[in-house]
């Protein structure tokens, strides 16, 4: 059976090359651990239309969240932290994240979940 997908093995982020691979129950609990304020920085996000000056609370939000993915991408590509806040473009950071969702088959997984619970 062939793949759904078109899976790249490696992205670059900055001149490293970082890996795409299997997101385990250990790299799972690591990025809970550094992505506990994603959430609330969506809520945040809502909270800025409403607010008298949405521009500047909204970039600050989106400062606050940009910081987030570079920790969730640190995480799963094991490259360090501030080497991809300095040297990772926004689209090679991107890119990674996509190449991750589709090499992890995210969409089947919470098919799968959801059908567990539905039982």
């Amino acid at each position: 059976m062939g793949l759904l997908f078109n899976r790249t093995d490696s992205v670059m982020l900055g001149d490293k090359p970082a890996k795409v691979g299997k997101l385990t129950p250990a790299k799972f609990r690591k990025l809970n651990e550094v992505t506990n304020v994603i959430p609330l920085l969506a809520m945040h996000i809502f909270t800025a239309m409403k607010s008298e000056d949405p521009a500047t609370y909204m970039l600050a939000v989106v400062n606050e969240f940009m910081s987030e993915v570079v920790k969730v991408v640190a995480v799963l590509s094991e490259i360090d932290e501030k080497y991809i806040d300095e040297n990772a473009s926004l689209t090679q950071i991107t890119n990674y994240l996509v190449e991750m969702i589709k090499h992890n088959d995210f969409s089947t997984a919470l098919k799968n979940v959801k059908s567990l619970l539905s039982k």
